[in-house]
Formats: structure tokens, C-alpha cells, sequence
């Protein structure tokens, strides 16, 4: 069964979400990145930046990595909170761990 178009919703609306992937044994695993594209719509850019971020890199470090401005990196970084409801680093860092089991691709 495909995906969900990206979440439209505010998360906080709502009751408490639980995300359950059943498939076969012989099916491919879906990645991280299909996984939170499906669920939040994070474009590649974004999902770049937070891979960077969960290996504990600082947004300054993430910027000079990615070849962008540190503006660019924050401007993204605000989309990230935006499209997954969260306000804080820690807080998105935690909350793409509990979705992807912390394997990030």
C-alpha cells in the first residue's frame, strides 16, 4: 500500500499517532527519507541537512558541509519544525529517531 500524501494536519490536534509498517518478508524496506517525505513532505535539501543534524553536527558545521549559507541552513532548519510541529532541535532530532529506529540512509 503506498504512502500517505504529506501530513496537512498540526499534530497537536490530534490524539496521539502511532506509525506501523507491515509488510512481507521479501518486501524492500522503505527508507528514511520516503519515510519522512510520505509523512511530513521534507524535500532531499532538508532531509540532507537533517541527516547532519542526527549525527550531531551544529548548523554552522551543517552549512559549511552542504556548501550553503548559515541562513539557507536556518531557513531550512524552520521549514524542518514547521512541517513536523516541532520548535526545537532536540525535539525533531527525537522525533525522526522513534519514526526511522534511528537508521537514517
Amino acid at each position: 500500500m503506498p504512502l500517505p500524501e504529506p501530513m496537512s494536519f498540526p499534530l497537536s490536534t490530534y490524539e496521539p499517532l502511532a506509525l506501523v509498517k507491515v509488510h512481507t518478508h521479501d518486501a524492500t524496506p522503505i527508507s528514511a527519507h520516503r519515510l519522512l517525505h510520505a509523512l511530513f513532505g521534507i524535500p532531499p535539501a532538508e532531509y540532507r541537512l537533517l541527516l547532519l543534524l542526527m549525527q550531531g553536527h551544529h548548523v554552522k558545521e551543517c552549512a559549511q558541509q552542504l556548501g550553503v549559507s548559515q541562513e539557507t541552513t536556518r531557513t531550512q532548519l524552520k521549514s524542518l519544525f514547521r512541517r513536523t510541529q516541532t520548535s526545537r532541535q532536540s525535539q525533531l532530532i527525537d522525533l525522526v529517531r522513534k519514526l526511522t529506529y534511528g537508521h537514517m540512509d
